[in-house]
């Protein structure tokens, strides 16, 4: 994060304090490091709420009881209690969760944390801010687990768990020297005097609020499915706070002036961590599980820093993830990421320069690696950048690439030309026309059989006008989305069982196909959250958007490649989960990505009107990408992001991102929300209902491969 963007975030106006609807009669809610400061505003707003009982954990006895009797005057609230814990000693934070292991939990609230200027041990010999802000916190939040599950399945409702991190993290990140090849534990070397230098203590709090971030994700994702608890990270902001009271004279010196001019008050800061506990809009439901794994900060799910959502950042979370499980906490979690709440650049907005600067950005070389023994399909790759994907994959030397085409004759120029350039001989045409449903069905029956570990979807349309096919559907939305979703559906068995029969060879490193749905950064400038969907009830999404409106074509198009991200979500969120065990097989060895290829020189625009294709001619010349360049972002969904088709951790992710410039970035605000997070699970429901109809064994394959969610 910028120091500007920081400022305007400081002065973004912020709503009033979120409130329970209903209240919080009949449930409890822990806050710890409530004695003062946002931890103090926010049981006062809790107090508010007419919990059954409110406990703040806190250090000093003396400092608890006088915020229990100023939270009792000012919210004639009777149910405030305190709960005495020490973070910097482990065998606290156990005495104190073993007082509470038993009783039911609904929201838990990790506020404590210190700040200090030089090294110092706790102890049980962990430096203490590394002990306090991360330690203590993680292990107090993993022996409560068990509480906060039993309470909400008890009460069918979703238990919440807050992290409270900060957007300092954004200005750190863990370097070579931290890396598994370097150094076997993480938090070891975090610990360790010598590492600790005066640089070293500058960025030990943001560090430490890294790891709150960073282990809050890894906690969403190793949740049971089953286990209804939703774990948030939040960022309060920089907020009047005796948190920096440590801090030596020259820097306290800018802090305090920081705070006159930018600080929020502390009760503005609690605001966000009502938000995170009680959000988005007060209410249970389903429709809260988009804040899993999330980052919340100004009253909304924002995106954590870049070195987060990177690969380093996903390595580091899980060796993290291992390092905590020496705890000895319940085994309440399997190896899934049911929610992917957090991977992009800069809070899923895109706006028009953005997009430029994304296009003239200099690309890396496509992935390369050896496919012996490999079978690759690409559908849409008679011109454009699935021809230039299959040359890639062709150069690669897999078993069988099989090319796929509507037309018979382009197709076999395109295995001609391909032949020619590699000296590659493996290609088989396959024909499928995706206007015709009765056509993707026969083509799905003559390859079902056949062995698949790469399946690449890029066939798409925007038509001049809107037309209607033989089948009913306007034609963009059935090329692009419906067809494209049936024939995934449809050979999702395949895939599986092709990597099943490479694991039953190879019980080492497992393999698993994939599934590349071709998306793009257009989906960006839509969404469905527009009256005519909300009112769309009787119809629903998908046949909302098959009406004849006034919607421009290029607005159908920007619609279904949204769709097209929402099922590739969807598709990840209702795979069952990996075993934790890496001795054990996964049960659904599929990784599903959308990839953005960028806008590319292309045939796809050539039934636009003359002015159109004119403009989007000079804009392929200004800052457009060679289909060579949009066929390398392909090669990454559907190798990245090491060019292995092998290992759990690849598919714990990569499975259900969105790609684009060869890395995993976030789609839009609307895809990463509530609404659409809702629309996710709508259009899902309604493509498999439509799609049955069509096939019948679709919804058998559901049943029997996606039941996981």
């Amino acid at each position: 994060m910028q120091g500007w963007n920081f400022v305007l975030e400081q002065y973004t106006r912020l709503p009033p304090a979120l409130k329970a609807s209903p209240s919080l009669a009949g449930r409890t809610v822990m806050i710890i490091g409530a004695n003062t400061g946002i931890g103090l505003e926010a049981a006062k707003h809790f107090a508010t709420m007419d919990p059954a009982r409110l406990i703040l954990g806190c250090r000093s006895e003396e400092k608890g009881r006088k915020a229990v009797e100023l939270i009792t005057k000012e919210t004639s609230c009777q149910t405030v209690e305190l709960g005495l814990i020490d973070l910097a000693n482990f065998e606290s934070v156990r005495a104190f969760a073993k007082n509470y292991e038993n009783d039911p939990l609904d929201i838990l609230l990790m506020n404590a944390a210190l700040a200090v200027p030089t090294y110092e041990t706790t102890g049980d010999g962990w430096e203490q801010t590394l002990q306090v802000n991360h330690l203590s916190t993680a292990l107090l939040a993993l022996l409560l687990v068990p509480a906060l599950a039993s309470t909400a399945k008890l009460n069918l409702t979703h238990s919440r768990l807050v992290i409270v991190a900060s957007n300092t993290h954004s200005w750190t990140q863990f370097g070579e020297d931290l890396k598994p090849e370097n150094t076997p534990s993480m938090l070891e070397k975090l610990n360790e005097r010598a590492y600790c230098t005066q640089k070293v203590m500058g960025t030990r709090y943001p560090d430490s609020k890294l790891l709150n971030v960073l282990f809050t994700r890894a906690l969403a994702g190793h949740l049971s499915p089953t286990l209804p608890i939703i774990a948030t990270a939040v960022n309060p902001g920089f907020c009047y706070s005796e948190l920096m009271r440590h801090v030596p004279g020259p820097r306290l010196i800018f802090i305090k002036i920081m705070q006159l001019f930018v600080a929020r008050t502390a009760e503005q800061g609690a605001r966000q961590l009502l938000w995170a506990a009680l959000g988005p809009d007060g209410k249970d439901g389903e429709h809260v599980n988009f804040l899993k794994g999330a980052y919340v900060s100004t009253l909304e799910v924002r995106e954590p820093s870049d070195y987060v959502i990177s690969k380093d950042g996903y390595d580091a979370q899980e060796r993290i993830w291992s390092n905590s499980q020496s705890f000895n906490f319940p085994l309440f979690f399997r190896t899934n990421r049911h929610h992917i709440a957090t991977r992009q650049t800069v809070m899923g907005k895109l706006s028009y320069t953005d997009f430029i600067l994304e296009q003239l950005t200099r690309l890396p070389p496509a992935l390369h690696t050896d496919l012996g023994g490999k079978f690759v399909m690409v559908v849409g790759a008679n011109v454009g950048i699935g021809f230039e994907a299959a040359k890639h994959f062709a150069s690669m030397q897999p078993k069988k690439l099989v090319l796929v085409c509507r037309d018979e004759k382009k197709g076999e120029e395109a295995i001609a030309a391909i032949e020619k350039d590699t000296g590659y001989r493996g290609i088989e045409l396959g024909i499928v026309d995706l206007s015709s449903f009765s056509s993707v069905l026969e083509f799905a029956n003559k390859f079902k059989e056949e062995p698949l570990d790469i399946l690449v979807m890029n066939a798409g349309v925007v038509p001049e006008k809107y037309t209607i096919t033989k089948d009913g559907w306007e034609i963009t939305l059935q090329v692009n989305h419906l067809s494209t979703s049936l024939l995934s559906l449809l050979l999702v068995p395949t895939l599986v069982r092709t990597a099943q029969s490479h694991n039953s060879q190879t019980p080492t490193d497992w393999s698993f196909s994939r599934l590349v749905i071709v998306s793009s950064d257009v989906h960006f400038w839509t969404s469905f959250a527009g009256e005519e969907f909300k009112n769309a009830d009787n119809r629903g999404i998908v046949e909302t958007l098959n009406g004849k409106t006034e919607h421009s074509m290029l607005r159908r198009y920007c619609d279904s490649k949204l769709l097209n991200v929402l099922f590739t979500r969807a598709l990840h969120t209702h795979l069952p989960p990996s075993s934790l065990s890496p001795n054990t097989p996964p049960k659904m060895p599929l990784i599903p990505t959308a990839v953005n290829p960028g806008y590319c020189v292309s045939l796809l625009r050539r039934s636009f009107p003359l002015s159109a294709r004119i403009n989007a001619r000079v804009r392929e010349i200004l800052y457009g990408r060679t289909a060579e360049e949009g066929a390398r972002q392909l090669i990454w969904g559907a190798l990245g992001p090491d060019g292995k088709l092998e290992g759990r951790y690849t598919r714990e992710w990569m499975s259900g991102v969105y790609v684009s410039t060869q890395q995993a970035r976030e789609p839009s605000d609307f895809v990463i929300g509530k609404e659409g997070w809702v629309a996710m699970e709508r259009a899902w429901d309604e493509t498999i209902e439509i799609l049955e109809k069509i096939a019948p064994e679709v919804r058998q394959i559901v049943n029997v491969y996606l039941s996981g969610y």
